[in-house]
């Protein structure tokens, strides 16, 4: 059976707005998928725990307050912003939630449809495209369409993809929390790549702290693939933002392996996650299997319910 110790309160007294509740996201150890050991403990940073559900409330949140610094979002501006669904929300969340016009979200035809019920509600529009609309932007349609309004008065496009926030809120805020958390102990940050903002960010940071931490990323394997905003840097385009100088080691992972181990973490670390926390921790796996130690992190982008319909009867199969 689980030991179970109860803590006192993380949260005391009344926040402001959600927007305080960005970061501080609790890291827990896994107990049966990667068995602890003397010179082993692999750890889950569950991004989940963000108030809009995933570790892209950092970086929209980034991004908003640093256009405001850099005097690019005015009350009248329009942001328009491409995105597989999570910078989406919580772009279009915070933006009502501070008084900012609604904006207009860009993505691929194939957006979760828990993602899409929550940009019907937040967003003035959403423009679906093909990912093969625009030669300049191979697999990239949404990038394509953005982009036509970034010359266009009283519009900005942030792009998640170029925005030096993204990886700048990560290097102020999540590599920090990792090293208290971990007292300064982490040997290994394994992180899926999407816009590179959370793995260059958070790399460049703990590098700064030791320079023995591995950064690792781990993609998907398959060129097609269904693994929401993540990408293989070999097939698609590589972001501007994403500094390969601070990855120590790539790890691909098959879809079947990244499933099957969403499965166990639900099923044996109660861990609700969404698809590409399986491919991420099935990375510690692999650091398993070829026998290596150290206090390992990996990051558990967001949570499950937003993928049900589209994930569910891949995930059945393992059971």
């Amino acid at each position: 059976m689980v030991e179970h110790h109860r803590q006192s309160l993380r949260h005391r007294g009344i926040y402001n707005n959600i927007t305080e509740l960005i970061g501080d996201t609790p890291i827990v150890r896994l107990n049966h998928i990667i068995t602890p050991t003397r010179d082993r403990i692999a750890c889950a940073k569950l991004e989940y725990f963000n108030p809009v559900g995933s570790i892209k409330d950092r970086t929209a949140f980034g991004m908003i307050t640093g256009a405001i610094e850099d005097g690019d979002l005015k009350p009248q501006t329009t942001c328009v912003e491409p995105t597989s669904g999570n910078t989406g929300v919580a772009l279009s969340v915070f933006l009502n939630l501070l008084g900012y016009k609604k904006p207009i979200i860009t993505s691929g035809e194939q957006i979760p449809a828990g993602k899409k019920a929550l940009l019907t509600l937040t967003t003035s529009s959403m423009d679906l495209t093909p990912d093969d609309a625009c030669p300049r932007f191979p697999g990239e349609g949404a990038i394509a369409a953005a982009f036509g309004y970034k010359n266009l008065p009283g519009y900005m496009v942030p792009y998640q993809y170029g925005n030096r926030h993204n990886p700048e809120i990560h290097y102020q805020t999540t590599g920090p929390e990792i090293w208290a958390q971990t007292a300064g102990k982490i040997t290994h940050f394994i992180s899926g790549v999407g816009t590179g903002g959370t793995i260059t960010g958070t790399g460049r940071f703990l590098k700064e702290k030791n320079p023995d931490i591995r950064i690792i990323s781990v993609e998907p394997s398959e060129k097609s693939h269904e693994f929401y905003g993540l990408r293989n840097t070999e097939y698609t385009m590589k972001p501007e933002i994403y500094d390969e100088s601070v990855i120590d080691e790539k790890i691909l992972v098959d879809s079947d392996d990244a499933y099957r181990t969403l499965v166990e973490m639900i099923l044996r670390e109660g861990i609700v996650a969404g698809p590409s926390s399986g491919m991420t921790v099935y990375g510690m796996k692999v650091l398993e299997e070829r026998g290596e130690k150290g206090l390992w992190v990996a990051i558990v982008a967001d949570e499950f319910f937003r993928y049900t319909s589209e994930i569910l009867e891949k995930l059945q199969k393992f059971l």
